[in-house]
């Protein structure tokens, strides 16, 4: 049986630059992108509005 469920994937945007074969890949499937920040490396919580 196959699924109807709809799937996304939250990923940060150094993953264009890193893996873009992984993002390829989940747009191909119809995957949902949801940005998640730039990267782990870089924490933004204590930037002020603007800066992020």
């Amino acid at each position: 049986m196959r699924s109807t469920c709809r799937f996304e994937a939250q990923m940060n945007t150094a993953i264009y630059d890193e893996c873009p074969d992984i993002a390829d890949a989940l747009r191909a499937r119809g995957t949902e992108i949801l940005g998640h920040g730039t990267t782990n490396s870089n924490e933004q919580g204590h930037l002020s509005p603007g800066k992020t």
